[in-house]
């Protein structure tokens, strides 16, 4: 279980993607908000929720961090394709709690969605 805040969570998911040349080979960038003119595929990492752990002491946080992969490649394969390279970058104290892929109608792209979960401990 890892000791540290929520800034600090979204950073390392920011540094374990963008520190990968594996990853960095299949995306053009990771983003919290995308520029308008962004090309795919790329990464968003989207919303952080934390919510009571395991613990009845309360002194712990699961946390979930969702993952957008976003690809103007007919067909849902780049998209599989990167997230397994993201999965395979998580640490033991991460796992992908949930993927799901999906066709966009209004930009005709891709979207991927990766939930990662986690839990720390709570500072007091």
């Amino acid at each position: 279980m890892t000791v540290m805040g929520y800034k600090a969570t979204s950073e390392t998911i920011y540094s374990l993607l963008t520190q990968s040349t594996a990853l960095m080979k299949k995306v053009k960038g990771v983003y919290d908000e995308p520029p308008q003119d962004a090309t795919g595929p790329y990464i968003v990492i989207g919303q952080l929720q934390a919510l009571p752990g395991r613990l009845l002491s309360d002194t712990e946080r699961k946390w979930f961090i969702d993952i957008y992969i976003w690809s103007s490649y007919n067909g849902r394969k780049e998209v599989v394709e990167i997230a397994d390279v993201v999965e395979g970058l998580l640490p033991i104290d991460m796992w992908m709690d949930e993927f799901l892929v999906r066709s966009d109608p209004t930009s005709g792209w891709w979207e991927g969605i990766m939930t990662i979960k986690g839990y720390m401990r709570q500072r007091r």
